[in-house]
């Protein structure tokens, strides 16, 4: 069995729970560190599926998007991608890309044709590929994220 490297930050839970805490909602939010390839969580056990950021390391992505799938209700969604909301100030968003604006490099449209290909393999058809802000007056790169739905 190939060793998986440890690709999960340990000190983001107790940070994340701590911002649920002080925001009202530490009673209603969980962190549980898994393999996406592997997730812990009986068939059909989520409402929405998120991960921001980290698909692009998973060594198979195609049995990684099918547990997304296996473990979303009907009805559910996923957002899976990399880079930042569309709905996140643009001075906010420059900021956090260091002024630059371009963010991290990769070849976007690549991306998108991957994302394609794995809905594709996994035969999804309600799903959408988007590109946040794409284009807009700062230069900003904003990212790309699928976001597919189960029947």
């Amino acid at each position: 069995m190939t060793k998986i490297p440890q690709l999960i930050n340990p000190h983001f839970f107790p940070y994340f729970l701590r911002m649920a805490e002080e925001r009202g909602c530490g009673g209603r939010v969980s962190a549980i560190q898994a393999d996406a390839q592997a997730l812990p969580f009986r068939d059909n056990y989520a409402d929405v599926v998120v991960s921001r950021g980290s698909f692009w390391l998973w060594p198979d992505k195609v049995k990684a998007f099918g547990e997304i799938r296996r473990v979303l209700k009907p009805g559910g969604v996923a957002y899976i991608g990399r880079g930042l909301s569309e709905n996140l100030p643009l001075d906010v968003a420059k900021t956090l890309r260091g002024g630059r604006g371009e963010g991290p490099q990769y070849d976007v449209a690549a991306t998108a044709e991957e994302l394609r290909a794995i809905m594709g393999a996994l035969r999804i058809k309600d799903y959408r590929v988007i590109r946040p802000r794409l284009g807009n007056e700062a230069g900003v790169n904003y990212g790309i994220w699928v976001e597919f739905r189960k029947k």
